[in-house]
């Protein structure tokens, strides 16, 4: 046998000849000097405060009889959201300083300048400035009012009619912010009309002058998106014996019939009879304006 495994050997032998065997592990530690050391021990741990449980050089940062975590609460429904209001004051501001009014994604800003008061207008693309002279007495308030003249909406989907059929829907129609000033006596004056840009005026050979606008056509209530439009509920008859392929429906609306529901501003229902040539409009339809 070479050298180097004769010394390697040598060493292994003497490694296991110096450790102690099982029957000598178990009587050292049942000897009373190993077992005095012991209770020495856990008599210096009872005067440290250390408890029984835990081991020497281990701290317990919470006692094992808490209670459990609670359970972290449960995140409150939001409260549904309430509808554009119709009509909302404008504070008139002190000198140098203005106050703004949100309408969807329009917003009117009125400051107080050198002289009078000046009314800004805006998009976040297009603006238009007024000039007001205001009287010492008096307030301001912004309302959402219907367009004063017909307005002929064209869907943006084609719409088809066979004979004797029915179609029922919704449809968009932006309202017009007017701002008011109401003076001392009660009395109220409308100052200016802040027209949308999706209401352009035409004129018309039968009605003639007319605002014509877009939408789509739902056929459910939409939900509510802040903007200042009225929901109008349609239905469509077709008492021809020809199909109909309307490219307008004429709609006339009153401020006294808007109302708020399910957050939205609504319009009565309408219902409107093709004869022929064009619609004719029966009024407000029966029924409430969620089903149209």
């Amino acid at each position: 046998m070479p050298t180097a495994f004769r010394e390697a050997s040598t060493n292994s032998a003497a490694r296991d000849a110096s450790m102690p065997s099982p029957a000598a592990w178990s009587e050292t530690r049942n000897a009373p000097a190993h077992r005095a050391s012991f209770r020495d021990d856990a008599a210096s741990n009872r005067r440290q405060g250390i408890p029984r449980t835990a081991s020497v050089g281990i701290v317990l940062t919470c006692p094992m009889d808490s209670p459990p975590p609670s359970p972290a609460p449960r995140p409150s429904t939001p409260p549904p959201q309430s509808s554009l209001p119709l009509l909302v004051p404008l504070v008139r501001p002190p000198r140098g300083g203005c106050t703004r009014v949100q309408l969807g994604s329009s917003e009117l800003i009125l400051e107080a300048v050198r002289g009078g008061h000046s009314l800004l207008w805006t998009n976040g693309r297009t603006a238009r400035r007024h000039a007001l002279g205001l009287a010492d007495f008096g307030h301001l308030t912004v309302q959402l009012r219907a367009p004063k003249l017909p307005v002929h909406v064209t869907p943006r989907e084609l719409m088809t009619l066979a004979p004797g059929a029915r179609l029922a829907g919704y449809v968009f129609v932006s309202l017009v912010p007017t701002l008011q000033w109401h003076d001392g006596s009660g009395q109220s004056r409308v100052l200016l009309e802040v027209h949308p840009e999706d209401l352009a005026a035409e004129w018309d050979e039968e009605h003639g002058h007319v605002l014509a606008a877009a939408s789509p056509w739902l056929v459910r209530f939409p939900m509510r998106n802040g903007e200042p439009r009225v929901v109008v509920p349609v239905r469509l008859h077709n008492d021809s014996h020809d199909v109909c392929s309307p490219a307008a429906l004429p709609l006339l609306l009153d401020d006294a019939e808007l109302a708020t529901l399910r957050g939205c501003i609504v319009a009565r229902p309408r219902r409107l009879r093709w004869r022929g040539e064009r619609f004719a409009s029966d009024g407000a339809a029966d029924g409430n304006a969620g089903a149209a």
